[in-house]
Parts: structure tokens; sequence; C-alpha cells
């Protein structure tokens, strides 16, 4: 189970220090969780990669603005 956006605002330092035990290690096993799930999310996605512009496959480039618009020109 996710927690929400709203659930992880609430917490901080202080909020965690008030929990019991108990309840202190459900919300680790949860964010253990949902850092696993958007961990492999990263990893499956090859758009997020952290490798240079320069490295890209041509397919994987931004269209160059000087080149035009892409269209064959007309002779």
């Amino acid at each position: 189970m996710r927690l929400s956006k709203h659930d992880l605002f609430q917490m901080d330092g202080e909020w965690l220090k008030k929990l019991s035990a108990e309840l202190l290690l459900e919300v680790s096993k949860r964010l253990l969780h949902d850092v696993k799930e958007l961990q492999g999310q990263v990893n499956q996605n090859p758009g997020n990669s952290s490798r240079p512009p320069s490295t890209k496959a041509p397919w994987e480039k931004a269209p160059d603005p000087a080149e035009g618009n892409g269209a064959p020109t007309e002779s």
C-alpha cells in the first residue's frame, strides 16, 4: 500500500518520536515497500537514464530547431 502525499507531509522527526514501537515498525514497512516499488519503476524507465545527451541514440535525441521542421525541402 502506498502512502499518500498527505500522509508523507504529516510525517517528520517529531511525529515519528511519538509513535509506539509497533506503529513505527508498520510505518517503516510501508515506507520500505514504497521505496522498493518506486526504485523498480525508475529502473524500468530508460528515459530516466543519467547518461549525457551526446551518448543517446539518434532516435532518442530531440529535434534540432536549426534544422527546420524536419520535413524534406523542395528543390
